[in-house]
């Protein structure tokens, strides 16, 4: 009975992961509430330490295998049909890289600090407004940065610095990366493509950081769940992705802002009724 609603959980979680992972309105903050109200049923501390950290590099795996189906010709060099194309794909990848590199130093210097520090529920709340608040009143741009093949070193710099907002707890690396890409001088579409994309790195490399840390031993009980929830954060991830690019090239991201404003007032009140654990889970 415990393994199967673990895998129905598994299922909830991967949806939920498949969603927020792409849209800027904090992964984090979603599966801090949903853990409060149905926790997995691991009753070793040290066991449910460990199974989460594996168990988010599995729903994450999901979510970037969805990537290379919605952009496989945009990534992958060895599908380029002349030496042309190839150049394209390969200089995205460095633009890829640029973007992810202050984040990912910072992150991998600071995310200890970071996680015993700042990841509490009450601290997550509201930066979840306040970039609510930053999306909604957003600038349009005009700029001519409206492919992912046009972005410029200067751009892709500047996206990863203004990213490094990301590393905080509520912003999302989702919402880190809109708002640097906007700022920065991308059309919305664009942006939305090149925080996807630029997510790849983010999440192989991340897993692998994850994976070694995880200090307590695997059970092999715990892999049904992970394939579950991997399986249903890809194919909800597919789905996400694409409406996404589709959203955006007509709306702005107000709607998201507003969202944030209520999600993160929802989760102080939790969080100060004590309806939540005080700590972020890693």
């Amino acid at each position: 009975m415990g393994l199967l609603l673990n895998l129905i959980k598994g299922i909830v979680f991967g949806i939920v992961q498949g969603i927020t992972e792409w849209l800027p309105i904090s992964d984090a903050g979603h599966m801090m509430m949903i853990n409060s109200w149905m926790p997995f049923i691991i009753t070793d501390p040290e066991k449910l330490a460990a199974f989460w950290q594996l168990f988010k590099v599995f729903l994450q795996f999901g979510c970037a295998a969805a990537v290379f189906v919605q952009f496989g010709n945009k990534l992958n060099p060895m599908a380029a049909e002349d030496e042309k194309e190839k150049d394209r794909i390969t200089r995205l990848w460095l633009m890829i890289l640029i973007a992810d590199l202050p984040s990912g130093i910072l992150g991998l210097l600071l995310y200890k600090v970071l996680h015993t520090t700042l990841y509490t529920a009450v601290i997550t709340a509201v930066t979840i407004m306040i970039i609510g608040a930053v999306l909604i009143f957003l600038p349009t741009s005009n700029t001519k940065q409206d492919s992912l093949n046009r972005i410029t070193l200067p751009v892709a710099l500047k996206t990863g610095l203004i990213g490094i907002l990301s590393l905080l707890p509520g912003v999302s690396r989702a919402a880190g990366m809109l708002i640097g890409g906007s700022l920065s001088g991308m059309s919305r579409r664009t942006a939305v493509e090149f925080s996807v994309v630029s997510a790849v790195p983010w999440i192989i490399i991340g897993g692998i950081y994850r994976i070694f840390t995880a200090h307590a031993p695997f059970y092999a009980s715990a892999i049904p769940v992970f394939i579950v929830g991997m399986i249903a954060s890809f194919v909800v991830s597919s789905m996400v992705i694409s409406s996404l690019r589709t959203f955006v090239r007509r709306n702005s991201y107000k709607s998201f802002g507003y969202y944030r404003i209520v999600l993160g007032l929802l989760m102080l009140i939790l969080a100060l009724m004590k309806v939540m654990p005080e700590v972020l889970l890693g």
